[in-house]
Order: structure tokens, then sequence, then C-alpha cells
């Protein structure tokens, strides 16, 4: 993934020598990639697949296209996470996820880099369709999904599904 840039963010994919000052030292982020984390960053679901995150990094390191930091420019915080679940399958689908810290939650961070990986998805990456999927409860996530044009296309018990096509 290439530096995707926002008005006031930009997203940064995860290599492998990042992921590993994440998950032990985090004071070598800054002299090492000019960013530090916001004290909430990572959060507790993924911080749980951090690890293995770097695992798959150390084996194919081309796995660091569908995933990366969100900085916010004006502080160089990482204030969350957004990316892919895997590249697209055949049919050029492919599901998004995010997270952004809570101090940092209502301020349009999710909306507005989620619009710019969507971007580049459709025009970089030949992506015919992007889904995500979110929990009932989640009014914020839900208002993300609307935000970038997203469609609610089924439910469950728990979780709504969206979808968008190029």
């Amino acid at each position: 993934m290439p530096n995707i840039e926002t008005e006031r963010l930009r997203m940064i994919d995860f290599k492998f020598e990042l992921v590993d000052a994440i998950l032990t030292d985090k004071t070598k982020l800054k002299p090492h990639f000019g960013i530090e984390a916001h004290e909430d960053w990572p959060m507790k679901d993924y911080a749980e697949i951090l690890p293995m995150k770097l695992e798959q990094l150390r084996e194919n390191p081309s796995k660091a296209v569908w995933s990366g930091l969100i900085i916010e420019k004006v502080t160089e915080l990482i204030v969350g996470d957004m990316g892919c679940k895997g590249g697209p399958d055949s049919d050029g689908v492919v599901e998004i996820g995010y997270s952004i810290v809570p101090e940092k939650q209502g301020q349009g961070f999710a909306t507005e880099m989620a619009s710019g990986l969507i971007c580049w998805l459709f025009q970089e990456q030949k992506v015919t369709q992007v889904k995500a999927d979110c929990l009932k409860t989640n009014g914020p996530s839900i208002r993300v999904l609307e935000k970038i044009g997203m469609e609610q296309i089924a439910e469950d018990d728990e979780l709504y599904y969206w979808s968008i096509k190029e």
C-alpha cells in the first residue's frame, strides 16, 4: 500500500520492522519512523493480532500492502489502523476493517481514511467491490459506512453487512 494521504491523515503500510518496534519497544518509533503511537494504540483487539501480523510479515512481506497505520499529520501520532482482511478474491471483492483510538473518535478520521482507502482500492488494485461488517450496536461505525457510500446489504443477529461497488 503506498502512503495514502488525506487532508489530515496519512496511512502507511505495516512493515516488519515497524510492527516489531510496536511490539518490542515503542520508543524506537520516533527515531526510526518519525512517528509515535497514541497512548491508547493499539487497542485490545488489534494488540492481540499484532504478533500474528508480525509472523505473517516475516514469512511474506508482500502482505503489508493490505493494511496500515493511520497517522494524524499534525501530531505524527498513530491514531488507528485500517486495511483489508486479505487481498481481493478472484472476483475482485475485498473486505475492510478499521479502528480509531477513543480520544480521536467522532472527528471524521475513520470516514476520511476509509474514503481514501476505497479510492485507492478501486483505482489502483482493480477491486470491483468493497465489503464491511459492523456490530448493530456500533452507531459510529454505521455512520462511517453510510458516509462513505456503502449500502447495507444483509444482517444477522449481531452484525450489519455493507457493500459498495465501483
